[in-house]
Parts: structure tokens; C-alpha cells; sequence
């Protein structure tokens, strides 16, 4: 027999009290009590926050708020001490006239600023004049201190150690310049320039045996032809010119340059910057640094970057020289005069003489010698020829020694895919 079961109809009085019950306990649950709306963290932050903007709005401070614009109203827009209107993201507490948020606005504006609206840089201009360094004034004393046409430049004696000498830095330099330049002493200008070639000259040197002075490419149509001079005397005993200049000059004249820093030949931004300020745009200085920079090829590239990252400002028309020469040499098979040594070569590029209707220092110390018979006298042809085989003669065992070590040491250096080519160089 089966068993019975008591069921309870749904619509029952039971059931739809069990039912109310539950819904209103999950509302009850669900609805906050009076004591959460006072110590609740979302609005009581809201709160704080608000007054916190509102008392810095008031204070005038310029801190900025991480919270939420408002939805009814902008801020003005914050404006510098010229009325210049400063674009930036608007927040809570952005507040007209604020000067500490606005100054510190043009901070952070000026990290990211290009090189080209930055003003110039030069700690030794003073109302458009140049002030060179207290040394510089020593030398020129020294070097007008003779009527004779000066050659080379002076030892530099040591400021703590009278007995001992200190080399010509690059600021030394570049201000000695800048000084003869403005003083319209074009002899003694001419002079430093040469002082700066025979630094490079000597540093292109050093790298055939440490190439970690490499600082030009290597220009290997001159290399061939001066190999090529070299074999035909070896062989033949005949004097050929090794450089582009068929028939060179040749005055006698001995020259031995002071001790020189080797930061000479280095690209210092500030003081071409100063050079670049207090000459003219034919000056004689800029050129030569153009071409020397041009033929560091890489290595300007990366000091320009360098620079420019840094937030220096570059000299406009320094930039544009170096893209002028860049442009003049590229795809060309080319030899600059920075790279020659024959006489003549730096006169009309490097030199101020040729501008003012002048003879070089070189030949007017020549002739001068001449006429005193206290040097070097003009010699014919085959006495000129006699004195370069001598001195090849002499040299030749070092050349080949040389030769044999630059070919070691080039083994570890690598360049890119646009080295100069091995035809023969247009001479310009």
C-alpha cells in the first residue's frame, strides 16, 4: 500500500509568506544603512578631494590634482608673464595667473625645444664684444713684439712652473684666432690656421699607427698617388710630385709648432659656436672647420645628434658649411685642400691674405730671408730635385715600415659601404 505525502498547494498562505520574507531581508541587505552614507570611502573621498582643489585654487599654489575635470565649466587657459598662451592638458586645479605652474610649464618646454630656436651659448661675449682668455693677449704681446713675418707660434709657458712649458688648447686657439681676425692682423691669422692643418695632418699620421686617432676617411686616390711618386723614385730615381700640384713652390722655410693639446682637432660645439659669432661668413676658419668635419664623415654625424639631444644650440651657418661641402664631395671622387700639404694649397680657400689684396706670410718670410741672407735662399730645379730625393732617402725605411703597420692596424677597423674610390682625385 502506498505511502501518502502531504503537499502544500504553491498559492498556499505559507509559502507566499516565506517569500516575502526572503525578498525583503535581500533588501535589506542590498540598501545601505544611515551610518554608511556618512562613513562610506567613495563619497567621502569625493569630498576631500573637492576640497582639497578648492583650497589650492585659493592658495594659489599650482600643485596639480589627480582627479577629474569638471563637467560644467573650463578653466581659462594659463598664459606667461608675455601673455603667451601655454597649451596643455586641463586639470581640476588649473588656475589663472598661476606664475609657479606657468614657469615651470616653460621648464619642460625647453627640454624638448630644437637646437635652432635655442639662443646662442657664449660665456665670453659681453654686449656684442669678444673677451678672449688672459693668455691670449700674452701670446699676441709676443708675437708683435718683432717686426719679422712669425712662422709658428710661441711656446706657452707654464702659469705654476716658469720652467716648464704647457700646450695651446683649443679654446687657446680658437680665441687667438678670433682675436687676429678681429684685430685685422692677417698674417697671424693665416699662421693659425696652418697651425690647425698641421695638427690635423699629423693626426691623420698617428692613425696609420693607432687608429684610435682616426678621425678622417681615408682618401685612398691620394694614398695611391703618393705610393705611386714613391715607387717611381725608388725605381727610376726621378722626382715626381706626389699631390695634385704639378709644380709645386717651395720656400725653405722651417716651421716647428709648439706643443698642441690633443683636443685641437676635436669638434668642440661651444667654441665653433664662438668662432661662428665673431667672424664673417668667408672667414678662413670656417671653412677649414667645415672641410674638416665633412671628412669625419660618421663621426660629425653622431656629435651633431649628440648635441642636438643634449638641447646645445649649433650655429646655423656651421650646419649649412658643412652641408655645403658634404654635397660638394659626395658621389665624386675628391680631395679637399685640407688634405694637401704642397705649398700654396690652404691660400685661397683657408687664408685672409688673397681677400685683402695681400701676399701670403709664407712668401713675404721667403723673400725676406732672401734679401737678409740670415735663411734659406731660392734654389733652381735640380737642387730642389736633390734636396726631395735626400729626404726620401731617408724617410724610406720608415715609410715601408709604416706601411706594414697601417696595414695591421687597419685590419680592425671597418667603415661603411662609401669609401673614397681608388680613381684618380679632382683637386679642388
Amino acid at each position: 500500500m502506498a505511502k501518502q505525502r502531504s503537499a502544500t498547494p504553491r498559492g498556499s498562505s505559507k509559502n507566499r509568506n516565506k517569500r516575502s520574507v526572503s525578498r525583503s531581508r535581500t533588501l535589506l541587505s542590498e540598501t545601505p544603512a544611515p551610518q554608511a552614507d556618512q562613513n562610506g570611502p567613495l563619497p567621502k573621498l569625493k569630498l576631500k578631494l573637492r576640497f582639497f582643489s578648492s583650497a589650492i585654487a585659493e592658495a594659489g599654489l599650482g600643485l596639480a590634482v589627480d582627479c577629474p575635470p569638471p563637467c560644467s565649466t573650463s578653466p581659462p587657459p594659463a598664459t606667461t608673464r608675455n601673455e603667451r598662451t601655454i597649451h596643455k592638458q586641463q586639470q581640476a586645479d588649473a588656475v589663472d595667473g598661476n606664475k609657479h605652474g606657468d614657469v615651470m610649464d616653460i621648464d619642460e618646454g625647453r627640454e624638448w625645444a630644437s637646437s635652432a630656436t635655442l639662443p646662442a651659448q657664449s660665456p665670453v661675449c659681453e654686449n656684442g664684444s669678444f673677451k678672449p682668455i688672459p693668455d691670449v693677449y700674452a701670446i699676441l704681446d709676443r708675437l708683435q713684439s718683432t717686426d719679422k713675418i712669425q712662422l709658428d707660434l710661441p711656446s706657452l709657458g707654464h702659469v705654476n712652473k716658469p720652467d716648464k712649458t704647457q700646450p695651446y688648447s683649443a679654446q687657446i686657439l680658437t680665441h687667438l684666432y678670433i682675436t687676429c681676425y678681429q684685430r685685422e692682423l692677417w698674417n697671424l691669422s693665416d699662421m693659425i690656421v696652418d697651425t690647425w692643418i698641421r695638427a690635423f695632418h699629423a693626426r691623420r699620421k698617428r692613425s696609420q699607427t693607432a687608429p684610435e686617432h682616426l678621425i678622417w676617411r681615408r682618401n685612398k686616390a691620394l694614398e695611391e698617388r703618393k705610393r705611386k711618386a714613391y715607387e717611381v723614385w725608388r725605381t727610376e730615381g726621378r722626382f715626381v710630385p706626389s699631390e695634385f700640384d704639378q709644380e709645386p713652390r717651395y720656400y725653405g722655410l722651417d716651421v716647428s709648432d709648439p706643443d698642441l693639446a690633443l683636443d685641437v682637432t676635436d669638434m668642440h660645439i661651444d667654441l665653433l659656436n664662438t668662432l661662428y659669432e665673431h667672424t664673417k661668413s668667408d672667414s678662413g676658419a670656417r671653412m677649414l672647420w667645415a672641410d674638416a668635419l665633412s671628412l669625419a664623415g660618421d663621426h660629425t654625424e653622431k656629435g651633431f645628434e649628440a648635441a642636438q639631444k643634449r638641447g646645445l644650440y649649433l650655429h646655423q651657418d656651421l650646419l649649412f658649411n658643412v652641408l655645403q661641402t658634404s654635397l660638394r664631395v659626395v658621389r665624386r671622387n675628391l680631395t679637399l685642400k685640407i688634405e694637401e700639404s704642397t705649398e700654396g694649397a690652404w691660400c685661397k680657400r683657408y687664408h685672409e691674405h688673397a681677400k685683402h689684396g695681400l701676399p701670403c706670410y709664407r712668401e713675404v718670410a721667403a723673400n725676406s730671408r732672401e734679401e737678409s741672407g740670415d735663411g734659406q735662399i731660392q734654389i733652381g730645379e735640380e737642387e730642389y730635385h736633390e734636396f726631395m730625393q735626400q729626404a726620401s732617402r731617408e724617410k724610406a725605411q720608415r715609410a715601408q715600415w709604416l706601411e706594414e703597420e697601417r696595414r695591421r692596424a687597419t685590419k680592425h677597423v671597418s667603415f661603411g659601404a662609401d669609401l673614397d674610390s681608388d680613381t684618380e682625385s679632382v683637386a679642388e
